[in-house]
């Protein structure tokens, strides 16, 4: 993530989310399989990235976060996956999930369209099994 975000920080947000529906999905997050498929749905280039995972810089600014860590119920929800933006205008399904341009939870699409919206998706989106519920990508 670190490194991520200094080098290709308009990437940052979209490894997160990758990594958090992998997780959510049952794999480990500590498996560098499950890291190089992370980066690459986030959009990144792998081999390029594992290179600078190893450099100076990136350590320091990991021995900087890790130094300015304030532990807390909250980080894991609100530090380390974001805040999913919110839209003005609530709109379909297929709106929504082209917005977002990711995959989303169920949850996550019934809160942007403002009512329950589990037909709409079973009859446009993909589903991606996920914990209990899922993902829903176009």
């Amino acid at each position: 993530m670190v490194a991520t975000r200094l080098r290709w920080p308009d990437r940052e947000a979209a490894l997160l989310r990758r990594l958090r529906v992998l997780a959510m999905a049952g794999e480990l997050l500590d498996d560098s399989d499950t890291l190089e498929l992370a980066a690459a749905q986030a959009g990144l280039p792998v081999a390029e990235l594992a290179a600078y995972c190893a450099e100076d810089e990136v350590e320091a600014a990991l021995r900087a976060d890790v130094a300015a860590a304030r532990p807390s119920p909250t980080f894991a929800v609100t530090g380390a996956w974001g805040k999913l933006d919110r839209r003005d205008q609530q709109g379909s399904v297929e709106e929504v999930l082209a917005w977002a341009g990711t995959p989303l939870a169920t949850a996550e699409v019934t809160a942007l369209c403002g009512r329950d919206v589990r037909a709409d998706l079973a009859r446009t989106a993909r589903f991606e099994p996920a914990g209990g519920d899922g993902y829903w990508s176009l």
